[in-house]
């Protein structure tokens, strides 16, 4: 069987009422949490980055692509379709 801590044992403020033994929440002035003065400033969103090293298109290049990657030659319809 393990052993049962008794956190009333382990507190200075226990109080006993006809015998029987209970906790009760401590009331000191050290026990007692802080006032806040101010509220905290709020999270900042971070700076961005800029890209130095950003390549721009050239003018050789573009025609380079339009070399690639021209049109389909576009021939007139032979007959108009009806519907």
């Amino acid at each position: 069987m393990k052993p049962v801590l008794d956190l009333c044992a382990l507190s200075s403020d226990v109080v006993v009422v006809d015998g029987d033994e209970y906790c009760r929440t401590p009331t000191s002035d050290e026990s007692k949490i802080p006032v806040v003065i101010a509220c905290p400033n709020a999270p900042k969103k971070p700076h961005r980055v800029l890209v130095v090293g950003k390549r721009k298109l050239l003018s050789a290049e573009l025609a380079d692509l339009e070399f690639y990657f021209r049109p389909w030659p576009q021939s007139p319809p032979a007959k108009k379709l009806r519907i």
